[in-house]
């Protein structure tokens, strides 16, 4: 049996459709991935985690879910297959990107330190749905 607030991992092509805080990742390397998990795991609230590794290829799915979700963080550092679509994704608010602070003057969302961008906006949105919720 899943618990109801169990954090869920998904992978292209699935989606997931009921209330939680959504965050997509894209092309996180497995020990930076680890390491979100595990500050996670004391959140109460259920979290979705969209998850697109550097082989995948459907990128339709990617835009989709990048238009719906609350927070996408993204690892610009290396070429691959996807750098047109996150040069589309880049521009947009609830994106964040690392791995390289050359763009950051031209983007303003760049993070040393992804997982705790991850944190403080999870908090902000878990902050912000409880004065909506009072």
């Amino acid at each position: 049996m899943i618990d109801e607030n169990e954090h869920l991992l998904v992978t292209p092509p699935d989606r997931f459709y009921g209330d939680a805080i959504k965050i997509l990742l894209i092309d996180w390397n497995p020990v930076l991935f680890d390491q979100l998990v595990t500050a996670l795991k004391g959140c109460k609230e259920k979290i979705v985690i969209y998850y697109f590794a550097p082989f995948d290829t459907e990128f339709t799915w990617l835009i989709d879910v990048a238009n719906e979700v609350d927070i996408t963080v993204m690892d610009i550092s290396n070429n691959s297959q996807l750098d047109m679509i996150k040069g589309h994704l880049i521009a947009k608010k609830n994106v964040y990107y690392f791995g390289r602070s050359d763009l950051e003057k031209m983007f303003f969302n760049f993070t040393k330190d992804p997982v705790s961008t991850i944190l403080i906006k999870t908090a902000e949105k878990l902050l912000k749905n409880g004065e909506t919720n009072e």
